[in-house]
């Protein structure tokens, strides 16, 4: 039993004790392996025989199986665990694989923080194991399954590999080792041409390793990729270092406490700009955002959403809360708060970064990905329907073809709809996995839009994406302050004493549907008469009930068990 060693990024490449490993019976009973050592845990057969042979039925997909699995026990031995029901790739043996090293940083609640503080020579010799893009050359074309999960790993490593890297050429700049720095920032522009990180990093380089000029033409050429690939132009903080270089003739030396480059925010300190600038008017598509409403309180909650959103240019955003915490409400007002781009109303510069187009759609009708991701293309694209891909995979990238070149934020509400409940809470349904996809692609590729969402539970997806990406969060909408409650019990038209009000808020967690209904019932049963209430001690109404119902329903069995203990 001998050492097997694969190296899947870049050119594949499998060694058994040093000798190249080849002699599979067909290209599937090689993907079959891949995708085994990649996936790690035990794949069940039923699962491999419809993933393969999609076409066929259970039977014949199972026996095509049956026929590839003496050729891969032939060729690798005790590094395959065959059984009935199962197959997997038996890690307690000796193995050796590249995308194991290269991706267990990414593993921990605090990935990106890691790179700052990972010894240099962690950091290249991972910059050095991503020869290229995951399985670089191979493909099924038949196996169209096997094809979307081989395209969403390749860019889950890409995007790795750009974070590697983007720190890799931080670390060198705050050494001076400027000739290694410009090696790494041109295989990052190889991976991504109109990386904008990377350009500004690739003109520090050169501008302190005294080549001004080719600094100056390093802006350019990046003006000339934004430009060709999303009509944009470059952040004002490289604009403004391309400025310093060509006014000073020299950038001079960096100072030994200046920050590190992040590699999630380098592109976000840029200063505001001195005198107003000119910005295209938001368009907002809103045929589905509820009509203004009166809304209460909630001004600390949209400050700092808006930071997150025009200065921290977060990705993903989700507004999480139980049933009837206002989540909704909450995210229409910042969509008009961003529209009327009020700096008098908000506590943040909104300049920086706002919006050219948002597009609200809800999910209770739960639309499958393909039919939200054609709606979408027709506004941003003005296409007609029959003009659009049909395939999802092209779908999506046409979508970021769009995200990248316009600045757009997506709101999707109740995305509680395409998740499962029970003990499978926080799961996307099995009829909605690709939505999984797309959540992925917004959280780990480069673009310059948003998505908003909101939902009564956080999808699992979504927060190993939070855990591994500053510009991937989440928000807790919880109860209105004291204040609130009272100014909406009596927009509700209850004239009880403020201590009355203030301990029906206090019961019903300042929950803003809850309020709304036990106002309507003291009015109804009670003559308006809020200590009467107080004292009959009934808290929970039908509509209330209702409410709890749909809540409680999401839970899985042993939440429901500690509940009912701690009742």
């Amino acid at each position: 039993m001998g050492i097997l060693s694969l190296r899947l990024l870049g050119d594949i490449q499998i060694l058994h004790d040093g000798a190249l490993l080849d002699g599979f019976v067909t290209r599937k009973a090689q993907a079959l392996l891949l995708y085994l050592v990649t996936k790690r845990s035990p794949q069940p057969r039923a699962k491999i025989a419809s993933l393969f042979w999609p076409e066929m039925s259970e039977q014949n997909a199972r026996n095509n199986l049956r026929r590839i699995l003496p050729n891969l026990r032939k060729l690798l031995g005790e590094h395959l665990k065959i059984d009935h029901r199962a197959l997997a790739f038996n890690t307690c043996v000796p193995y050796e694989l590249d995308v194991e090293f290269f991706a267990d940083l990414f593993a921990g609640p605090s990935a990106l923080d890691d790179l700052t503080t990972m010894p240099l020579e962690q950091l290249e010799r991972k910059a050095e194991l991503y020869r290229g893009e995951f399985l670089h050359g191979f493909d099924i074309p038949d196996v169209p399954e096997f094809e979307e999960w081989l395209v969403l790993e390749r860019e889950s490593l890409r995007q790795q590999a750009i974070h590697i890297l983007t720190a890799l050429a931080g670390r060198y700049l705050q050494l001076e080792n400027y000739k290694a720095g410009l090696t790494v920032t041109r295989r990052l522009l190889e991976i991504e041409p109109w990386y904008e990180i990377a350009h500004q990093q690739q003109m520090l380089l050169l501008a302190m390793s005294g080549q001004r000029t080719a600094a100056l033409a390093q802006y350019e050429t990046c003006c000339a990729v934004l430009r060709t690939e999303f009509d944009a132009e470059p952040s004002a903080e490289m604009t403004a270092q391309y400025n310093r270089i060509k006014l000073h003739g020299e950038f001079g030396t960096l100072r030994s406490d200046a920050p590190e480059i992040h590699p999630e925010n380098a592109a976000l300190a840029a200063p505001l700009p001195e005198h107003p600038v000119h910005r295209q008017e938001t368009v907002v598509v809103s045929g589905e955002m509820p009509q203004p409403t009166t809304f209460y309180g909630r001004q600390l909650e949209l400050t700092e959403l808006t930071q997150w959103f025009l200065v921290d240019q977060a990705r993903v955003v989700g507004l999480l809360g139980t049933g009837g915490t206002g989540k909704t409400l909450l995210a229409a007002e910042l969509v008009r708060a961003i529209q009327q781009q009020d700096n008098g109303a908000l506590a943040v510069d909104i300049r920086l970064a706002p919006f050219t187009q948002i597009i609200w759609r809800s999910l209770v009708n739960a639309p499958s990905l393909s039919t939200l991701l054609m709606a979408w293309l027709q506004l941003l694209s003005d296409q007609q329907q029959d003009q659009l891909p049909t395939m999802v995979s092209e779908q999506i990238d046409l979508l970021f073809a769009h995200l990248r070149k316009k600045r757009c934020l997506l709101i999707l509400d109740n995305l509680e709809s395409i998740l499962s409940q029970g003990d499978q809470t926080g799961a996307f349904r099995d009829e909605y996995l690709d939505y999984e996809y797309f959540f992925r692609r917004m959280g780990e590729t480069e673009h310059r839009s948003c998505l908003l969402f909101t939902s009564r539970e956080l999808p699992m997806s979504m927060a190993r994406l939070e855990r591994s990406y500053p510009r991937v969060r989440s928000y807790m909408v919880r109860g209105l302050d004291a204040e609130s409650c009272v100014r909406l019990l009596r927009a509700e038209g209850l004239n009880g004493a403020q201590h009355e009000l203030l301990d029906l808020g206090q019961r019903y967690s300042g929950n803003p549907l809850a309020l709304k209904i036990v106002a309507e019932t003291i009015q109804d049963l009670f003559g308006g008469d809020v200590e009467m209430l107080l004292h009959d001690r009934t808290l929970v109404f039908d509509d209330i009930r209702a409410v709890l119902d749909q809540q409680i329903n999401r839970l899985s069995s042993l939440e429901i068990e500690i509940l009912c203990w701690l009742a």
